[in-house]
């Protein structure tokens, strides 16, 4: 059996409560609280965005999945 690793793209997001004086000040506060959990192994890379499609470009990291042979 041949063993594989994958990088398969998710779309979600967060919510994150956050004073602040403003809208810009509140993105960049909420942008500061969230942190990688190393008890995720699964999650190997991620990004915020302020908008995922900007003007018919996609801004993620990963379209679509990869698969990437390891081991015969």
């Amino acid at each position: 059996m041949t063993k594989y690793k994958l990088r398969i793209p998710l779309t979600g997001y967060l919510e994150v409560i956050v004073e602040a004086l403003n809208t810009d000040t509140a993105y960049e506060l909420a942008v500061q609280s969230v942190e990688l959990d190393p008890d995720q192994p699964h999650l190997v890379d991620w990004d915020l965005h302020k908008q995922v499609v900007l003007n018919n470009v996609f801004q993620g990291s990963l379209g679509k999945y990869e698969v990437e042979q390891i081991e015969d």
